[in-house]
């Protein structure tokens, strides 16, 4: 069985293999030192911050200006992920090569991609954008033009949307003034019409009052007949007790003559049953016309009830336009009052630019020869172990 090796026989094996370990370690230097010096490419490390404003509105207390600042804020305020998504885009990307004058074919999108990071820090609303590459000085420019590219289209996103909404805030108008000056003309037409709610409102009231005048007369003849009719009936009953003949003795002389009086109520009662159907004509024919006043008068209502809804409908469609057009003025007013408070200011600018870095970030030469060092010693006192066992296994 084999005895367990203490540390003091570990370390003396250890010391006398230490030409082994110190010459592995000077190997695992020297070759490090040569990768790291001659073969591995430096890279070189530029960054440029900017910084996302934020538009406060809730400590003002008008709710006209908060209003106001509510559209200028949507047009400008993103979301940090919107501008970092935007710095890769393509359109950026194209124009920061395009400023720089880059070979596209050396250094596609996706290179010049690959070569940029972004970072967004929530506490200081800050952006930072990273460029690694090979040569310093271009890591700087690639860093300085990537933030003002992206400022400037963020810049030119804002203009081109405050100009499409006031462009549809126009149109709109323009839509809703026709529309206004429509539903005007429809209304002056109705008003101008012959038959107009006032000419047939006033021919209803002349029917009315004609109906009344009708009304009035027949219950005056409903009088006239009762008298009549009581007259003809007193003189009928007076004709009945009187002889239609009487006789008259001249010279002893007897000849029969119609009776006066007799013949005097005849006559009234004649004249009495002509009045009777006169009357009686009238009140046909006052009846008559009431029916057809009374259905003229049907005729007038509905025509007013039928115009007054018409009326009512060109107010309401009016007021309606006129209620629309002038709230997309309102709007345009809003919106270009908004553009001008804005001022200028823009919701993302620049904090730093990019300066040139002195030292590259890979490869980190100092770091790679003290891992050099000791990983070459570890190699060693592995060989120098491994030596010692293997040469015990030999010998037992």
């Amino acid at each position: 069985m084999e005895e367990e090796v203490s540390l003091r026989e570990l370390i003396l094996i250890l010391w006398k293999g230490k030409w082994i370990i110190f010459v592995t370690t000077i190997i695992a230097v020297f070759i490090t030192g040569i990768i790291s010096f001659y073969f591995v490419e430096p890279v070189y490390k530029a960054q440029s911050a900017l910084i996302i404003e934020k538009f406060k509105t809730n400590t003002i207390n008008n709710a006209g200006v908060k209003s106001l600042l509510d559209i200028a804020t949507n047009l400008t305020e993103k979301d940090p992920q919107y501008y970092i998504t935007k710095a890769k885009s393509p359109a950026v990307l194209n124009e920061v090569i395009k400023r720089l004058k880059l070979d596209e074919h050396k250094m596609p999108l996706s290179v010049l991609s690959a070569k940029i990071g972004l970072q967004h820090d929530i506490n200081s609303n800050v952006l930072t954008i990273s460029v690694k590459d090979t040569e310093a000085q271009r890591a700087t420019d690639i860093a300085n033009v990537l933030a003002e590219v992206l400022v400037d289209s963020v810049v030119s996103d804002y203009k081109i949307k405050s100009e499409q909404e006031l462009a549809h805030i126009d149109r709109q108008i323009s839509e809703k003034k026709e529309e206004l000056e429509k539903i005007q003309e429809e209304y002056k037409q109705f008003l101008q019409q012959p038959e107009n709610i006032t000419v047939i409102e006033a021919e209803l009231d002349a029917s009315l009052e004609l109906l009344s005048d009708l009304q009035i007369r027949a219950t005056k003849l409903q009088t006239e007949k009762l008298k009549v009719k009581a007259a003809i009936e007193t003189i009928e009953k007076q004709l009945t007790g009187i002889p239609q003949k009487i006789e008259i003795k001249k010279e002893d002389l007897i000849s029969e003559e119609t009776n006066p009086v007799y013949q005097e109520l005849n006559k009234e009662l004649e004249l009495n049953k002509v009045a009777l159907a006169q009357l009686q004509a009238e009140e046909a024919s006052i009846q008559e016309e009431t029916a057809k006043i009374y259905s003229k008068i049907n005729n007038l209502q509905v025509r007013v009830t039928e115009k007054k809804a018409d009326l009512e409908k060109l107010e309401l469609n009016l007021a309606a336009a006129k209620e629309n057009y002038l709230f997309f003025i309102n709007k345009r007013e809003e919106g270009r009052l908004a553009d001008s408070m804005i001022g200028g200011i823009i919701p993302i600018e620049i904090a730093s630019t990019a300066v040139l870095p002195q030292a590259p970030i890979v490869p980190n030469k100092v770091i790679n020869l003290a891992l050099a060092l000791i990983i070459g010693s570890m190699i060693g006192m592995f060989v120098v172990l491994f030596r010692f066992y293997w040469v015990n296994a030999a010998k037992n």
